[in-house]
Formats: C-alpha cells, sequence, structure tokens
C-alpha cells in the first residue's frame, strides 16, 4: 500500500504522521520560518521516508504568513471605470464600535497601483459597455509603467458575464499572475468578491514558488495541499489559489476531529487546537460548520470555509505588562526561533510556556522536541521580571498569565457557539495542538463545560486530519431571486449545471469525483446576512431555512415573508482511503514515572506516560499525563479514562468547587 504522510507546517512546530503497513509514526520539530521547506526536509530525513511510493498532503502557514506580514507581490487592481476605490471604501462596518479613537485600517493598495478600463455589466446581465482592444493596449501601457508582479481583475456583475474579465487575463496572463473574480468567487458584494482577488494576486507568486520548489525538492511524492474548505489539491492547482490556503494548517485539526466523532459517542464538539503560535476553534455538531464570512486579520474572506475562529494566543504567546500596569498575554509570539525562554535558545521573555513551567504543570526532566531540553531556570529569569512589574511572587505572575490566557480561549469558544445559538455546556470540549492538554480543564470549567475528549497523538492532529480530508472542488454561483420563483426542478437544474463544473475541475486534475454536496445560501428579503442549508431532492429549502434560522437568532418569520435564493454552491469530492488509530493492546495498568510539585495542588501530582497506559484505565486528578508530541494537565475535580483507541475521555465532578 503507498506510504501516506501528513505535514503540518506551523508558526512554532512542525508535525509529521506517516502510515506505512498498517501502523502509524509520528515526528515534531521546531519549524523553519525563513524557509519552511528546510523543517519538511529535515522531518522526511528523520522518517526515512520513501519518497518513490508516497502520497503527501501538506497544511502550510505560507500564504497566511505572506498576508501577516505584509510581504507579497506587487499586485495592480483593476475593475471598471469609476470604480478604483472599490477597496479602499470597503464596508461601513468597524471592528472597535465604541472607541473615540478606532485605528485606521491599513490601505489595501496604493491608489497607482488602481487602474480602470471601460466596460460594464447591468445588474440584470445586459451588456452597457465594451472594452475595446484598444482599451486594453492602454492598460497594458499603464501597467509597464509601475513595479507590476500580479494582477488582480475584478469587474462589476462579472459573475453574470466574464467577457471582459476573460479578455483582461488572456492579454495579461503571460507576463503577470492574473486572478479573476469570476474564477475564484463568481457571486455578489463587489468589495468581497474584490478582497478575494486581490488577495490571490498577493499570495500567489510566492505561495506558488514555494510549492514549486516543495514539489522539485521531493519530486517522486505525489503532493496534495489542504485547503480552508477542508478539502485537498494537487500542488500545481493549489499554486494558483492562495488565498483557498490561509486555513490549511488549522483545517486539518478540525477534518480530524470529524473523523473522530463519527468512531465515538461524542458527536458534538468544541475544537480547541492550541499551538505554538496560536489558538484555533471550531463547532461541530455531527459535522463542521463552515461559514462565508470568514476574517483572516483585518481582511473578510467571503470564500466557502470552514467555520475557525482563531485568536493569538499559543504556548510560545509573550506575556508582558503595559505603561498602566495592566498584564497582557498574546497576540505577539516567541515563534520557532527563539521560543519560549524555557527553550535555552536566548529568549528572555516570559510565554505560556514559561508560566506552565514555572508553576510545575509541564515537566523539565524529560528531553522534548528536536532534543529540547526544557530550562526552568530560564523561564523563573523571565517570570522574574514579568513578577517584578506586577509587583506579585513568581507564582502569582505565572499564575496570572495561565488565568488570562484560559479567559481569552475561553472567549473565542464562546464566539463560536454561545454568539450562534449554541449551549457549550451540551457539547465535549476536543483539545489539541501542543499545548491544549495544559489548559483543558481551566477553559471548559469557564464554559461550564463537564465533558474532555483528548484524542491520541493531540500534538500532531492537524496532520493526522490532512490523511482523511477528500480532494475536492467547488463551484458556486448567485442567483438573487426568489425562493418561490424556483421550482424543485429549476433548482436541480442549477445545481446540476455547478456540478458538471465543480467535477470538470477535478477531471481536469486527472481525477475522479466519488461524491457531491448541494448548499443554498438564504435569506429573508431584507437581510443581508445568509444562512446555507444542506439540500438534495425532496428537502423543502424554505422549512429547512426557517428552522435553522429560529435555530441561530431564537426567531422565524411568518410563512409568507420571502425568502431568496442568493448563492448556490456545490462540492464534488473524490474520496482518499480511510486510515484508523489501532485499538491499544491489554496491558496493565500504567504506573506513574515520578511525582512533580505543582502550585496549587496539595502534595505531590503524578507523572504518566500515556504510552503506557491501559484501555479503561482511570487516572484522578491532579496529574500530569506526557507524550512526545504533548503533555496533559488534569485538574482536581477531574478523571480520566482510557478509550479502547487510546482517546482519554474526561469527566468533571460537578460537586468540585
Amino acid at each position: 500500500m503507498t506510504q501516506l504522510l501528513g505535514i503540518d507546517t506551523g508558526g512554532t512546530f512542525t508535525d509529521f504522521i506517516l502510515y506505512k503497513n498498517g501502523n502509524f509514526f509520528t515526528h515534531k520539530i521546531l519549524s523553519t520560518p525563513h524557509a519552511p521547506e528546510q523543517a519538511i526536509l529535515q522531518g522526511l530525513r528523520a522518517l526515512a521516508i520513501d519518497l518513490d511510493n508516497i502520497h503527501l498532503v501538506h497544511g502550510t502557514t505560507v500564504a497566511t504568513n505572506t498576508l501577516l506580514e505584509g510581504k507579497g507581490a506587487c499586485t495592480a487592481f483593476i475593475t471598471n471605470r469609476g470604480c478604483r476605490d472599490l477597496l479602499q471604501i470597503g464596508r461601513q462596518t468597524r471592528d472597535q464600535l465604541y472607541s473615540l479613537c478606532p485605528q485606521a485600517p491599513r490601505k489595501l493598495i496604493p491608489p497607482q497601483l488602481c487602474f480602470e478600463v471601460a466596460g460594464r455589466i447591468a445588474a440584470d446581465g445586459q451588456r452597457l459597455e465594451c472594452t475595446t482592444s484598444e482599451d486594453i493596449k492602454q492598460l497594458q501601457r499603464q501597467l509597464a509603467q509601475q513595479p507590476v508582479e500580479a494582477v488582480a481583475i475584478c469587474m462589476l456583475f462579472s459573475f453574470l458575464d466574464d467577457t471582459d474579465e476573460v479578455a483582461l487575463s488572456q492579454a495579461l496572463e503571460q507576463q503577470y499572475f492574473v486572478s479573476r473574480s469570476s474564477m475564484l468567487l463568481p457571486e455578489q458584494r463587489e468589495y468581497e468578491r474584490a478582497v478575494v482577488t486581490w488577495l490571490n494576486s498577493y499570495l500567489g507568486p510566492h505561495t506558488r514558488k514555494y510549492l514549486h520548489d516543495l514539489q522539485q525538492a521531493i519530486d517522486n511524492a505525489y503532493v496534495h495541499v489542504m485547503q480552508s474548505d477542508a478539502t485537498t489539491l494537487p500542488v500545481a492547482a493549489a499554486g494558483d489559489q492562495a488565498v483557498k490556503l490561509l486555513l490549511s494548517g488549522p483545517a486539518g485539526g478540525v477534518v480530524a476531529a470529524t473523523s473522530i466523532a463519527a468512531q465515538t459517542e461524542y458527536k458534538k464538539l468544541l475544537t480547541f487546537d492550541m499551538g505554538g503560535t496560536s489558538t484555533d476553534v471550531a463547532l461541530i455538531d455531527g459535522e463542521a460548520a463552515r461559514t462565508t464570512e470568514g476574517k483572516v486579520a483585518e481582511f473578510p474572506l467571503a470564500l466557502s470555509m470552514l467555520d475557525i475562529h482563531t485568536i493569538g494566543a499559543g504556548g510560545g504567546s509573550i506575556a508582558r505588562v503595559d505603561a498602566a500596569g495592566v498584564l497582557h498575554v498574546g497576540p505577539e509570539s516567541a515563534g520557532a526561533s527563539p521560543g519560549p525562554a524555557c527553550y535555552g535558545l536566548g529568549a528572555q521573555t516570559a510565554t505560556i510556556t514559561d508560566a506552565n513551567v514555572v508553576l510545575g504543570r509541564l515537566p523539565v526532566s524529560d528531553v522534548w522536541t528536536s532534543g529540547l531540553s526544557l530550562q526552568k531556570s530560564a523561564a523563573e529569569r523571565s517570570l522574574a521580571t514579568l513578577a517584578k512589574q506586577l509587583q506579585c511572587s513568581l507564582q502569582q505572575a505565572a499564575q496570572g498569565v495561565i488565568d488570562l490566557a484560559s479567559a481569552h480561549m475561553a472567549q473565542a469558544l464562546r464566539v463560536i457557539s454561545i454568539h450562534r445559538g449554541y449551549d457549550p455546556s451540551e457539547f465535549c470540549l476536543f483539545p489539541f495542538g501542543g499545548a491544549g492538554g495544559l489548559h483543558m480543564c481551566e477553559v471548559a470549567e469557564l464554559l461550564d463545560m463537564t465533558q474532555i475528549l483528548v484524542p491520541a497523538n493531540p500534538g500532531i492532529l492537524s496532520a493526522y486530519g490532512m490523511l482523511h480530508a477528500p480532494i475536492g472542488q467547488s463551484a458556486s454561483r448567485s442567483v438573487c431571486r426568489d425562493l418561490a420563483e424556483f421550482l424543485s426542478q429549476d433548482i436541480e437544474i442549477l445545481l446540476r449545471e455547478l456540478t458538471d463544473q465543480a467535477s470538470g475541475q477535478l477531471r481536469d486534475l486527472g481525477l475522479h469525483p466519488h461524491r457531491h454536496e448541494n448548499w443554498l445560501d438564504l435569506r429573508y428579503r431584507g437581510q443581508s446576512a445568509t444562512i446555507s442549508i444542506a439540500w438534495s431532492p425532496g428537502i423543502d429549502p424554505g422549512h429547512a431555512f426557517s428552522q435553522a434560522h429560529h435555530s441561530r437568532f431564537g426567531f422565524q418569520l411568518p410563512a409568507d415573508q420571502a425568502i431568496e435564493l442568493v448563492t448556490a454552491r456545490v462540492w464534488a469530492f473524490q474520496d482518499v482511503p480511510q486510515v484508523s488509530l489501532p485499538e491499544l493492546p491489554a496491558r496493565p495498568q500504567g504506573k506513574p514515572l515520578d511525582f512533580v510539585e505543582v502550585a496549587a495542588c496539595p502534595g505531590p501530582v503524578p507523572v504518566f506516560n500515556r504510552e503506557h497506559l491501559a484501555p479503561g484505565q482511570q487516572i484522578t486528578g491532579p496529574a500530569i499525563v506526557i507524550e512526545d508530541s504533548a503533555t496533559l494537565f488534569i485538574s482536581t475535580g477531574w478523571t480520566a479514562s482510557v478509550e479502547r483507541r487510546g482517546h482519554i475521555y474526561l469527566g468533571r465532578d460537578t460537586d468540585y468547587q
């Protein structure tokens, strides 16, 4: 059988999971942010992988880092005459609604890189003005006067008629990296289309080069890249759709959680992925939620993607005290270099990981990832500076860092649950990432949750999820008409056309679609936001929408209120062979390796090796469970039991306060 390899490149660590001959092998090393492929090649050598017989799926942060660091290509924006300020005007929404001194948003693009051309399509699809060959030649002369590397084309109502965009693209694609909105996002809302198109061109050259160089370095491997919607694409196609990779890594963790949920009794999960740089959270109610109202940094991302909320709170998040004496944690991170102070790589600033070391929750006796040996003295020095500024003890400062970080993460989980009509207490917390298990109990308690499910290999779970992700392509089209105008067969015809389009994209890549998903974006007339409804023949989309609206917002309008079909979407999937974790062998119950002192815990706390735990074994907190990729801290009042496949379930004693 072909070997399967999942690789997740994070801001601090790069994770590997190899499936070979029915067995899993894992590896974790520090990332190399300046050249991410270097960490990947190091990991391939460490695992001694045969590149002639491997299917590799890669989750990458290259597109995300390029955006956050502002290191994208010099990109020209082309639109209709009179609309050159489209990206500058944006929407009238504000992140800081009540701030008296809001921070001005950064300008996406300088005015000299915004160009206008003749040609216009009306809202009903009728042509009002043509784009001539002379218009295109004039545009080419204007572009030649600027240091342009990439071009983003977004014409009004091009989702109804993309003739002008196609003509412009054909004239420019030999010289520039070109993106057009009618290819990436043929949907309503010109600003959102423009942002997606501009982002793709801004990120495209750098991302495509990275993926090309990676493929060249491992030439014989069959390489796919994870997309934000939890599907994968061959590396050659992914390079031209860089904007779809912005949640590449986090999507893998949600795929893994969904797969594990299907194999267990826990169908309702709040996923909590705490890595070294950030924390990503998502909600699974049978299946993972998707959204078309995502956001990366300050940029709206109208592409369909997994509904993942990200905050700057990871193990490497830096703790600091401001001029007013107030403690802050994140979003700045120590990253992979120099990393937290306890790594012994020269850092002086305190991080969440350092606070865990000082409190004794993260043992320092063992050698960790990449041969790191944690240094408690270095962690104490970094926290001592913080304690002096806060005028408190070393342990109080460390506990303050943990408490504030946990509050931030609990609030992120409220955003994707309570704010959307879900009660967290009805869900099971699903922590993973290298640091998720250290904070799971505090976060669960803040949300009144009583159940936690820690997956096997939590520190490399996103890489594991990439082995389960189907290969996929999507197609969408905005129609913006009353649902009552559509007969069931009309909807079927529309979706069949989109199915042919999405399936054709897969076939163009030499792939074969196995199944499809159909979704309709609906809203009450007069609303701006939509709700996506899964559709299949026999389903009444209006009734399904009203129920979903009531579930999310607590009410629904009378039956005679018009419902609009805004956008239809189709995914075409080629499924991949599914691999499952093996059951644990029967063995004696694991004994503590050591006993350590942990702040606020009465008496010595036992430390267990997860590899030695037996199926059905129970552990009462406080306790620490260590493994190669993560550490779990089980608080007082929680009891853990080991599931047959190695997952650990924690239940909370509701009588304990």
